[in-house]
């Protein structure tokens, strides 16, 4: 009966030691997939090929008020309020020293689990949807703001490729230039009075 029972104590063990080297290597592939995708827009910017990549931007007016938050970059496109902006390789190009600019160093994963459909988030409300892609219509990486503005989460946060983390300024940025000039200085103001925004750029 000893035995047994120090057995199952080692399976236990065993078990859980699994579990957490599983969730480890988790973790680092989803931080790495958005990296990945991002690395690989710097390189094509770095490479002159601007002209190869699309934008496309859909966006509901921070004014804009619901009687059920936006929780998805599906809740955007499907919402009537959106405005949908097409931006092509040209346009783009014409930006270049923006993007060269641009870097997205230092990726966090936000600290808690909460993704926009999470109950304890209690301040998601995503307004904003963009995507590169490429000459194929493959994506290069999405973005969806914002996720996580108050509640048990508080702060800014964003979901690249679906996979959320901290927000960094960056990913503001390169998106205003493609607005409408009101709505870009909206989401300026909006950014700089919202709590811990940049405290992780």
């Amino acid at each position: 009966m000893f035995i047994n029972a120090n057995k199952r104590i080692i399976i236990r063990v065993s078990m859980s030691i699994l579990i957490i080297i599983a969730t480890v290597i988790f973790i680092g592939v989803s931080n790495r997939r958005p990296q990945r995708a991002l690395n690989r827009f710097l390189n094509m910017v770095e490479q002159g090929n601007l002209h190869e990549i699309n934008l496309t931007i859909y966006y509901i007016p921070l004014s804009s008020r619901f009687h059920i938050a936006l929780q998805t970059s599906e809740d955007i496109k499907a919402n009537r309020s959106a405005t949908t902006f097409h931006v092509d390789g040209i346009t783009l190009a014409e930006h270049a020293d923006l993007f060269q600019r641009t870097n997205f160093d230092n990726l966090r994963r936000h600290r808690h689990k909460c993704e926009c459909f999470h109950p304890e988030c209690g301040g998601a409300d995503v307004r904003i949807y963009y995507v590169f892609r490429d000459n194929r219509n493959r994506r290069i990486f999405d973005v969806t703001m914002w996720g996580a503005i108050s509640g048990r989460c508080s702060g800014l946060s964003v979901f690249i490729n679906g996979v959320e983390f901290h927000s960094q300024i960056a990913f503001v940025n390169i998106l205003l230039p493609f607005l409408p000039e009101e709505e870009a200085a909206r989401i300026k103001e909006f950014v700089n009075e919202a709590r811990y925004f940049g405290k992780h750029d």
